[in-house]
């Protein structure tokens, strides 16, 4: 889900207007999404996307130990992969690469709040403050889903 562009996930927020689209949606939270939808745009199973979320609903009791901003793993960013086990404030350090995952703009030390809203259209995997990019390579992106000649 990582690597599908904003205008088709904004497609498949299923409970919300424009106008909460517009002021952004947690991504902690599965139940604003329309699972068969994003099933379809990412190719992968209703199940799988379950288990990808943080929590189910907003009165989940566990949606208090994630973190409303983003966090994330430098090696993992680098790859074009954001984990939503990194938004549970326990975790500190990537599980795969054991780097401490960083939780706010490198270059202006703002945090990022993870919601999808129409920002990340204009600023993709870069900080909304500063603009500066999380990732040194976007076109990494493209190349993992092979949209990018040899």
């Amino acid at each position: 889900m990582n690597r599908l562009p904003y205008a088709t996930v904004a497609r498949c927020v299923s409970s919300l207007s424009r106008t909460g689209l517009y002021q952004g949606v947690d991504l902690r939270v599965l139940e604003a999404f329309d699972l068969d939808a994003l099933a379809h745009f990412s190719g992968m199973q209703p199940g799988a996307l379950c288990a990808g979320a943080c929590v189910a609903s907003q009165s989940s009791p566990a949606l208090a130990l994630t973190s409303a901003n983003l966090r994330w793993c430098p090696a993992c960013m680098a790859e074009g992969l954001h984990a939503a086990l990194f938004q549970f404030s326990p975790i500190t350090r990537c599980p795969t690469h054991n780097a401490p995952l960083i939780q706010a703009c490198p270059h202006c030390g703002k945090t990022i709040p993870y919601r999808l809203d129409p920002a990340a259209v204009a600023t993709p995997l870069a900080c909304p403050t500063c603009m500066s990019p999380l990732v040194a390579d976007l076109t990494i992106l493209a190349h993992a889903h092979h949209i990018v000649g040899p």
